[in-house]
């Protein structure tokens, strides 16, 4: 297995803490992982993104092309479409992608799932919560990383309780054949 994840969102909507989950859980289910801040935007509302390479054998970097590709804003994937091959896929609102990519993408509204859930400060975690799900990791790891990155967080309890919820909830999430939509 050998997998780069690109994670592209405005200033402020916690693109590194996806990023420290998601490595944390790769970490400590044992594989290999590499994460790269790609560009930073120092003023709120500006692009932001990081790769995150898994693999099970050591890798050495960075890896161009995106296998999955996460946008969290509209102006996302103009920032990011040196990243995108013909393997890619997008995951991201219906309304940030564009023709070009249609058949590449799939429809997770991770701020929706999160207001459904309590709260739209937990897009990130339900993020968390859907790439864990994607890969399978184990519950347990994905608890353990929420109490290690998050646990100066007043919300800790609030938080893992919403990830779990996410997990569970998208879990239950299946492909549509028809349009190749991914319903939640």
């Amino acid at each position: 297995m050998d997998y780069t994840i690109v994670l592209t969102a405005a200033a402020g909507q916690g693109v590194e803490t996806v990023e420290a989950l998601v490595s944390k859980a790769f970490k400590e289910a044992n594989f290999f992982v590499f994460s790269d801040k790609e560009y930073m935007s120092r003023v709120r509302g500006g692009v932001n993104s990081t790769t995150i390479r898994v693999s099970s054998k050591e890798n050495k970097g960075y890896k161009q092309f995106a296998d999955f590709l996460f946008l969290f804003t509209k102006n996302a994937l103009d920032h990011s479409k040196n990243r995108i091959s013909k393997d890619t896929i997008i995951f991201s609102e219906e309304d940030f992608i564009t023709d070009e990519y249609k058949s590449q993408f799939f429809t997770v509204d991770f701020l929706k799932i999160a207001k459904n859930l309590g709260s739209a400060i937990f897009a990130n975690t339900v993020a968390f919560g859907f790439i864990s799900s994607i890969f399978k990791i184990n519950a347990d790891i994905a608890h353990n990383a929420i109490k290690n990155i998050l646990k100066i967080l007043m919300l800790h309890k609030k938080t893992l309780r919403h990830t779990m919820l996410a997990i569970i909830y998208l879990k239950i999430a299946h492909i549509a054949k028809s349009n190749h939509k991914l319903i939640t």
